[in-house]
């Protein structure tokens, strides 16, 4: 679970981190990030029973994989969604509901780490994002 919440600081990060380069271009593509609530989606493969319990006694019914999409759905389709949003469930801290403008934990927010990231994923990958 610690991986899995870090993981999703990253995509936070570099979502963010990827709004702000095209904000300084005057870009008009919107980088957004989504998160899809306590949804019960195949990822379960890979808990055990026990995990897959704890994770139940913490989050309660898992919402099925249609409901979890729609937070992805909107922030494609809405007409309403802002640069560098966050989109998520709007019920229980974004668990379970439908698709809300959700906050953006402040450590998703710190430029220094999301800068390191992005030299990260661009020596991973060899690719250099374009400057102006």
């Amino acid at each position: 679970m610690r991986e899995y919440c870090q993981s999703k600081l990253a995509d936070l990060l570099f979502s963010v981190e990827l709004q702000r380069r095209l904000s300084v271009i005057n870009a008009p593509t919107l980088s957004l990030a989504t998160h899809p609530g306590a949804t019960l989606t195949e990822l379960i493969r890979h808990m055990s029973a026990e995990e897959l319990n704890t994770a139940l006694e913490r989050f309660g019914k898992l919402m099925d994989a249609a409901q979890g999409a729609l937070s992805t759905l909107y922030a494609a389709v809405s007409a309403e969604v802002t640069k560098g949003g966050f989109y998520a469930p709007d019920e229980d801290g974004g668990i379970r509901g439908y698709p809300a403008q959700a906050l953006i934990a402040p450590n998703a927010l710190d430029e220094a780490v999301a800068q390191k990231l992005w030299s990260l994923a661009e020596h991973a990958t060899g690719i250099q994002y374009p400057t102006v």
